[in-house]
């Protein structure tokens, strides 16, 4: 009997832990400016809603990856932080990789 109310125990705070630890985040748009618009999208993890964003607002995912910044972050910073796993792959497929050459 007391085996199994150790298991309940600590079943039931596993559980409670697990759960309060993936609560999502609820992001408000400040304003209507454009920045904020990506930024919303790209929390949305939702990449077609990124693309309409983008599309509606003249811009691409390069451009906007390098001058966009979303609470001081860039957008696949900010991806990351929220867990926007399928537009962070949109946006990663499109960033430029820079490398530093050294001469010898």
């Amino acid at each position: 009997m007391n085996l199994l109310t150790t298991v309940i125990a600590a079943s039931i705070i596993t559980l409670s832990a697990s759960a309060s630890a993936h609560q999502t985040q609820k992001l408000v748009a400040a304003d209507g400016n454009v920045t904020t618009e990506v930024c919303m999208a790209v929390a949305s993890n939702k990449p077609i809603k990124l693309v309409k964003a983008l599309r509606n607002n003249r811009l691409n995912i390069t451009n906007a990856n390098r001058g966009i910044r979303c609470n001081g972050m860039t957008l696949a910073e900010f991806g990351e932080k929220h867990h926007a796993v399928k537009t962070l792959a949109k946006i990663q497929r499109h960033q430029v990789k820079t490398e530093l050459y050294t001469a010898l």
